[in-house]
């Protein structure tokens, strides 16, 4: 029995499944402790894990590979489909 108190999460559980069975273990990620997340762009403070500014939106991560400038071609190059989406948007928040 433990004398203090352990957690262990999914991740712990999976890293020795894979050790057990020989398997080759993944780099771990290095914890960012708990600190709040600066967002660059705004200069604001963010919760922990969060994945986007809650002032912005700007990807916090690193996950998001689109850039606001591909985004924006993307749009120019789909009208029919922004359009749709923003119709379906707005049919949305009409029916409350």
């Amino acid at each position: 029995m433990f004398r203090t108190y352990a957690h262990l999460t999914n991740a712990d559980i999976d890293w020795s499944i894979l050790e057990i069975s020989g398997m080759p273990l993944p780099a771990k990620k290095k914890p960012r402790g708990l600190r709040p997340v600066v967002c660059r762009a705004a200069r604001s403070g963010n919760g922990l894990g969060e994945q986007f500014c809650s002032v912005c939106g700007t990807d916090l991560t690193g996950v998001a590979k689109v850039s606001k400038e591909q985004m924006k071609q993307w749009i120019r190059d789909n009208p029919k489909i922004s359009i749709e989406a923003g119709e379906e948007t707005s049919k949305e928040g009409g029916e409350k």
